[in-house]
């Protein structure tokens, strides 16, 4: 027994000499915390760990001993595997970050290591907007790496306008929408600019129904809806067979839709049959829905014979149509601008009016009968007053004025020959020389002894 126990406290004193000899690194890092020296601890289980004092960081760590003999640098504090309040946290290498660490992160800035934190997202506190961002601590380490301009704005998302501000956001500015918000879809309505021009899918409030619109372009009262707006179709809610059943008489066979595939904002341009014409007429079903009279023939925009042509709706008019025209009385309407001849009733004179003219006048139009233009053997100067050709001076007025082609309104001076004195040649209007006769005064300007300039005119050789 005696020997047994001699050859263990040899062994034993062995071991202890050779690691005093070769590692008094060892001894040097061995924690009071052990409670035992090291050359005791030799003879425990080689798993066991034991607490090591950092010769470097000050640091206490566990380590085996096998483990702390074979590795040199063991301290994972030195190697960055765990922090060490004072040494290798983000706060003692880069203490500038500190002001700018939220409180809402899990950890504090000395509790984390920088290759621990290096490639993972924080939370910060940015000293220009005072708001909390997430961002990659690489990606700050990046931005104050200059000294000389060390500021979060640029990298602020709500600086850069990248995530609005509580005040920007859609969600304050347009807080009915919330009810209208796909979260699921399209994330946090506050993480969205109220003035964006993103496309993105909303619940309609009132159909409830997914549609897509522009963000910018949303208000409270909108139609942005397709299917409340009547853009798009949902038979039996907003078809033109559901909401204007009183179109469906007036749908023509012609159509090759139904009105229970379109609704009242199409653009198809459908052929309807009037229900007072019976004609069948095409146009665009939104403009037929806001127009009060639809039909371009009750509306007299086209002919219709039979029903609102010219001879139909004004049959004594038509009366006076001339031959002249190269159209038909049946192929106009009463508003139409044709310039038109017409066969006046009482003169028979043939003029020129308008349809539309001719119909709204509700005296004669005929120009002859107004003596706004003359016609021969009617109206003319030789005709109406034939009592004055006696005096009529032909000779002289030969270029001046013939008395079948004028009447009365005549407004230039010609030649008379004096009733009284043959010899007499005066020049006087024909309104005035009328004025004369009916005064029964003296109209020649010699005879009432006015002088007169010298004038040249032929006198007439009997």
């Amino acid at each position: 027994m005696k020997h047994v126990l001699t050859t263990v406290i040899g062994i034993h004193l062995f071991l202890t000499m050779i690691y005093s000899i070769i590692s008094p690194k060892l001894q040097e890092e061995w924690s009071d915390k052990n409670g035992l020296p090291v050359h005791l601890a030799l003879s425990h289980i080689e798993t066991k760990k034991y607490w090591w004092k950092c010769s470097v960081c000050q640091g206490e760590y566990l380590c085996s001993i096998p483990i702390r003999k074979e590795v040199r640098d063991s301290c994972p504090y030195c190697n960055d595997e765990q922090p060490l309040k004072g040494y290798n946290t983000i706060s003692d290498i880069h203490p500038e970050l500190t002001s700018y660490w939220s409180n809402k992160n899990i950890q504090k800035i000395d509790e984390i290591t920088l290759s621990e934190a290096k490639n993972k997202k924080y939370i910060w506190l940015c000293d220009c907007c005072n708001l909390e961002f997430n961002e990659k601590l690489s990606i700050v380490l990046d931005k104050f790496s200059n000294i000389n301009n060390r500021e979060l704005k640029k990298i602020c998302p709500y600086c850069n306008k990248k995530i609005p501000k509580p005040e920007e956001s859609l969600g304050y500015k347009k807080s009915f929408l919330k009810s209208e918000w796909l979260e699921n879809i399209n994330g946090d309505i506050y993480n969205v600019f109220a003035n964006s021009n993103d496309i993105i899918e909303w619940i309609c409030r009132k159909c409830h129904r997914n549609y897509k619109a522009k963000i910018s372009n949303r208000a409270e009262d909108d139609k942005c809806c397709p299917y409340c707006s009547n853009r798009k179709l949902i038979e039996g809610i907003n078809d033109l067979a559901t909401t204007h059943p009183h179109l469906i008489k007036e749908w023509s066979s012609l159509n090759d839709k139904q009105l229970n595939c379109l609704t009242n904002k199409s653009s198809y341009k459908a052929w309807w049959k009037c229900n007072v014409c019976s004609e069948t007429y095409q146009q665009v079903i939104k403009d037929k829905l806001t127009s009060k009279k639809s039909c371009p023939y009750c509306r007299k925009i086209k002919v219709l014979k039979g029903f609102n042509d010219l001879a139909t709706t004004h049959p004594l008019v038509i009366k006076e149509w001339s031959a002249l025209n190269d159209r038909e009385s049946c192929s106009v309407i009463c508003n139409s601008n044709y310039r038109a001849w017409w066969k006046c009733s009482l003169c028979k004179g043939e003029y020129q009016q308008t349809v539309k003219k001719k119909i709204l006048m509700k005296e004669s139009c005929c120009p002859y009968c107004q003596n706004n233009e003359v016609l021969k053997g009617f109206n003319d100067l030789e005709t109406t007053h034939k009592h004055l050709m006696n005096e009529w001076d032909y000779l002289n007025n030969i270029l001046l004025a013939d008395p079948t082609a004028i009447n009365e309104k005549y407004q230039q001076t010609v030649w008379w020959i004096c009733k009284e004195n043959s010899n007499h040649r005066y020049k006087l209007k024909i309104n005035e020389k009328i004025k004369y006769e009916k005064r029964s005064l003296i109209s020649c300007s010699i005879c009432k002894g006015l002088r007169r300039k010298q004038e040249h005119f032929v006198r007439l050789k009997m």
